[in-house]
């Protein structure tokens, strides 16, 4: 790895460190790690809608287990390998949520994701939302301009990461929504499968 990837490397590893993304599993096959946190603000889900500053848990990609993006793009045998490690991943989080002290007043459960689209043919938005979470606006807790900087963020993390998924990746096509669904929603669909 060279020096700016390093760079890169350590100051994500700092940064969940401090924001207390903390792993649940050890299993290389794990795409996921957790964070308790609190909803930044009312999020409305089918039947229920979860309150600005009610306890939630973040869902987020464990950078360096994603699988690598061969040089011509994303192909069938890498969708399907994502989709069983994150389906598995989500299983794993569930159990996990469903045992830990920490998260057992969390009401939802989701996060950010980047290239989801809420308009048009997307099939990460329909994979997310077949797998049971509701797909939102981004709330932009800083602005457009906050946006960008977590935009650039995310686009060195794929420069580290994943480098042959930039050909899909420009910096100003990076677009964020969220998903989240009720905790037990998430822990009726995934602890006990």
């Amino acid at each position: 790895m060279d020096l700016a990837r390093s760079i890169i490397h350590r100051f994500d590893a700092w940064l969940s460190r401090v924001e207390h993304v903390e792993s649940f599993a050890e299993e290389p096959f794990i795409l996921l790690r957790l964070q308790r946190s609190a909803a930044a603000r009312d999020i409305r889900l089918p039947g229920r809608t979860i309150r600005a500053g009610s306890p939630v848990v973040v869902l987020h990609f464990w950078n360096e287990r994603i699988p690598p993006i061969g040089s011509q793009g994303p192909d069938m045998e890498w969708a399907i390998q994502f989709q069983r490690r994150l389906i598995q991943s989500l299983k794993g989080a569930a159990r996990f949520v469903q045992q830990a002290a920490v998260f057992q007043d969390a009401e939802a459960v989701g996060g950010v994701i980047v290239q989801i689209h809420l308009v048009g043919q997307d099939g990460g938005r329909l994979l997310v939302e077949r797998l049971g979470f509701t797909v939102v606006p981004y709330h932009r807790p800083a602005g457009a301009f906050g946006e960008f900087w977590e935009n650039f963020y995310t686009w060195l993390l794929i420069w580290t990461y994943n480098r042959a998924s930039l050909h899909s990746h420009s910096l100003l096509s990076l677009q964020r929504n969220e998903f989240w669904m009720t905790k037990d929603s998430f822990l009726e669909r995934f602890a006990s499968s």
